[in-house]
């Protein structure tokens, strides 16, 4: 039944594009992308001399491959993967800050400028996703700042979360999945610069933290104790531990599980990391310090990245020739970003910073998605006069 299905709706799309009409798409996720989007975009539409192909399924033939390398610059294969770097680069630093995958900063570079398709931008970014979250974690690692537990509980819900989201994505159409994006930039730029306050945290209370951790650690070194994790203040106004893996608890795995799953499909779904839920998520459902918040959820988020980026390229939306460099300019990137710079700039001008980022490139890719909706309305209409 199932592939009578996926015949039938093949047959609409051949008649639909014959008969010079964009071919509609449906999928059990579209409805909900549309109504984020409010408006549904065309197949092609045109920018300049160029004809951009909004909802391509990706780069299934060589002119395609040529329409990418032309709007991508001059300097041909070559230029295109030293473009394709340092858009990594710039994303992996960026996102290694605050404990994003980056591919909110790679993906509008990747259809601006690259000129990919927006599904080709989601599906190609999630490499660069895989990238910084190897990296990024490894440099969080490397100074303590990791949970391996609340981590490994969230990446095993996301692997499920992302290969669903990822599916979803062939039934909808481009233009109201980048307008969806946008939407989503503008809904997550607020909420780190104010996790603190969300979290009743504050820089003060993250130093007594950290100076109460390191405490606990050396108490428990003394006493033949490993882990001195913490967890949210019980009912009873104490601290719920385990004698036996200390920090952890039925309630805190739920919950991890759930935050994964969420995250994971935003990552299948949008091409990017699923920090932007994780990070706030996390810092709220339990005492980490932000450092550590941050390098779990890079960590969280290697696996379900590494398994939407393998469904995006089943379904033709992975560009390899663009993604291996930008994965390694994101690596280079998110390490530099994780090990080095967040030690000495300050924490509050990233989070604003990143923020401002989020909000210019969230109403950027609003206004592409209406620019292009109303650019199909004037086709159809000419094509009715």
């Amino acid at each position: 039944m199932y592939n009578l299905l996926r015949i039938g709706r093949a047959r609409a799309r051949v008649a639909a594009a014959a008969a010079g009409a964009p071919a509609a798409k449906t999928g059990r996720c579209g409805g909900v992308l549309r109504a984020l989007a409010t408006s549904r975009g065309p197949d092609k539409t045109s920018s300049g001399d160029k004809e951009v192909f909004l909802d391509d399924g990706g780069a299934k033939d060589g002119a395609d491959q040529r329409r990418i390398l032309s709007q991508g610059g001059g300097g041909g294969a070559a230029g295109l993967a030293v473009r394709s770097m340092g858009i990594g680069a710039g994303a992996g630093s960026m996102g290694s800050l605050v404990g994003l995958g980056g591919g909110f900063v790679a993906i509008p570079f990747l259809t601006g400028w690259l000129g990919l398709t927006q599904h080709q931008a989601h599906g190609t970014s999630l490499g660069a996703v895989f990238a910084t979250g190897a990296a990024g974690s490894t440099a969080y690692a490397l100074a303590g700042h990791v949970d391996y537990q609340a981590a490994g509980a969230i990446a095993v819900a996301g692997m499920a979360g992302a290969h669903a989201g990822a599916r979803c994505t062939a039934g909808v159409d481009g233009n109201s999945l980048k307008m969806a994006l946008g939407v989503l930039m503008l809904a997550v730029a607020p909420l780190v610069p104010l996790r603190d306050k969300l979290s009743h945290k504050d820089d003060v209370s993250v130093k007594e933290r950290h100076e109460e951790e390191s405490e606990e650690r050396s108490s428990a070194d003394a006493t033949g104790l490993q882990g001195g994790g913490r967890l949210l203040p019980t009912e009873a106004g104490g601290e719920g531990t385990s004698p036996s893996v200390p920090g952890v608890s039925s309630e805190r795995v739920t919950t991890m599980l759930a935050i994964g799953a969420g995250s994971g499909f935003l990552a299948g779904v949008f091409g990017v990391g699923g920090g932007v839920l994780t990070v706030p998520s996390v810092s709220l459902a339990t005492d980490l310090g932000h450092k550590k918040v941050l390098g779990t959820s890079l960590a969280s988020m290697v696996l379900p990245a590494l398994i939407g980026a393998t469904t995006h390229y089943r379904q033709g939306n992975l560009i390899p020739r663009i993604a291996f460099p930008l994965a390694f300019g994101t690596g280079v990137g998110a390490f530099v970003g994780g090990k080095y710079a967040a030690r000495h700039l300050d924490e509050s001008s990233l989070k604003l910073a990143f923020s401002f980022l989020m909000m210019v490139l969230g109403t950027r890719t609003i206004a592409g998605a209406r620019s292009a909706a109303a650019a199909a309305a004037a086709l159809k209409a000419a094509k009715r006069a």
